[in-house]
């Protein structure tokens, strides 16, 4: 039997049967190219804000940020029941920084010492402390009944409410993310 550079030889479920398939050269340079791809479509290609269901793992929100990227966190306070605003900054590696929080009052749950480098500033209607530099590698939120969580991020306002219940707990982070995330559509940025 005369062996063939361009075929390949599987043996059937009988011994001593074989069958012979032609290879082309186009069939293994696609294969190779249909594999590239595949390795490629793993590769972070993106960076993303994402807001997910803690229980769940569930995206409830993304939008695309890039390192320097602030985004902001507006609440009612449970106790002194006044508005109070955390603003926080997304890192290199993306982890968050608390970059500083504005408050109206003093109160339960309201930072009241300084640590070393912070900066408090007293306004006539507002309190910021500055410098705060907490960094963190996610935030978990637990969405209020009356504390109106809304988001403040790429110009856009999303009341947390309005991705989950409230109660629920819900885990804000950035993630690099591969192109396969966004032909799948997990990604549901909000315009």
């Amino acid at each position: 039997m005369r062996h063939d550079e361009n075929k390949i030889n599987i043996s059937g479920s009988r011994p001593g049967r074989k069958i012979s398939w032609p290879v082309s050269r186009l069939a293994v340079v696609i294969m190779s190219i249909i594999s590239i791809l595949a390795a490629i479509s793993f590769i972070p290609v993106s960076r993303q804000f994402v807001v997910a269901d803690e229980q769940t793992g569930k995206i409830l929100y993304s939008t695309a940020v890039e390192p320097g990227c602030e985004f902001c966190m507006k609440y009612i306070h449970s106790v002194n029941k006044s508005p109070v605003e955390d603003i926080f900054e997304i890192l290199d590696d993306n982890s968050i920084m608390l970059k500083k929080t504005i408050f109206r009052s003093f109160g339960a749950g309201v930072p009241y010492e300084l640590e070393d480098g912070q900066v408090l500033d007293v306004g006539d209607d507002r309190m910021k402390i500055d410098n705060i530099d907490r960094e963190i590698d996610s935030y978990l939120l637990r969405i209020g009944t009356i504390a109106e969580h809304t988001l403040y991020i790429n110009g856009q306002e999303i009341r947390m409410d309005s991705l989950a219940s409230p109660q629920r707990t819900v885990r804000l982070e950035v993630r690099s993310v591969p192109v396969t995330f966004f032909l799948r559509g997990i990604t549901n940025e909000r315009k």
